[in-house]
């Protein structure tokens, strides 16, 4: 390809199928993330998706209101965000490490 004489080189590079995969999974956490921040009584969100394609580790850490329950908020996280996330990539989480934390809470143990 040519451009007012000059000889641009294009390419592309052909990306490996794992990286495809972490990126994808990259993607869905990301999503992920931002539906729960979206939820009433979240504060912050971290969703992360690590490990391989294959055995998959999720990583979900919330802080919500001190109205909240954090109870209802693990609830929500176990029975629709994950399983939601595992029918989505096909496959089962070899690792599920969730925390939820209130400021009541923290206050709580802080005493």
């Amino acid at each position: 390809m040519s451009h007012a004489g000059v000889l641009i080189n294009t390419f592309t590079v052909a990306k490996d199928p794992e990286q495809k995969i972490l990126e994808r999974l990259r993607a869905m956490a990301r999503a992920a993330e931002l539906g729960l921040q979206q939820r009433s009584h979240v504060q912050r969100a971290l969703v992360r998706i690590e490990g391989s394609g294959n055995e998959p580790v999720i990583r979900v850490a919330c802080c919500v209101d001190a109205g909240a329950v954090a109870a209802d908020v693990t609830a929500a996280i176990e029975q629709v965000l994950v399983p939601g996330l595992e029918r989505d990539l096909g496959v089962r989480f070899a690792q599920r490490r969730l925390s939820v934390v209130s400021p009541r809470a923290q206050r709580a143990r802080a005493a």
